[in-house]
């Protein structure tokens, strides 16, 4: 997956996309099809990463209620994003992982988008 993201990482930045023929414009196509499904892993390491945080910080003595204050800043900076959307995309993944794994399902397949995803965390 490493050398996957580095090779696009590297297309972005050279601007090499612009050289594709429609064939290959097709299979850049189906490439990041397959990397939005990549969304459901996204969410299981978000709730990955604060229970882990969690846990480290109870055992470092950190009061429970206070424990994983942070997880949204940490999680923001991963995904170059804002500590109210993480904090908002945190409580989808919670509720994705722990209540609704037909959703979680059906973003994994494809089915559903992520974005898909989260307004059903939302409106349900």
């Amino acid at each position: 997956m490493a050398a996957a993201l580095a090779l696009l990482r590297s297309a972005i930045a050279s601007g090499v996309l612009g050289g594709l023929d429609d064939q290959g414009r097709l299979e850049v196509l189906h490439d990041l099809e397959l990397l939005t499904r990549a969304a459901a892993l996204s969410v299981r390491v978000q709730v990955d990463f604060r229970t882990s945080q969690i846990a480290r910080q109870v055992q470092d003595g950190v009061a429970p209620s206070r424990a994983g204050a942070a997880v949204a800043g940490d999680l923001a900076l991963a995904r170059m994003s804002t500590p109210t959307m993480s904090s908002r995309e945190l409580t989808s993944a919670r509720a994705l992982t722990g209540e609704m794994p037909h959703t979680l399902a059906a973003l994994q397949d494809g089915v559903i988008s992520g974005f898909q995803a989260e307004l059903v965390t939302m409106f349900v």
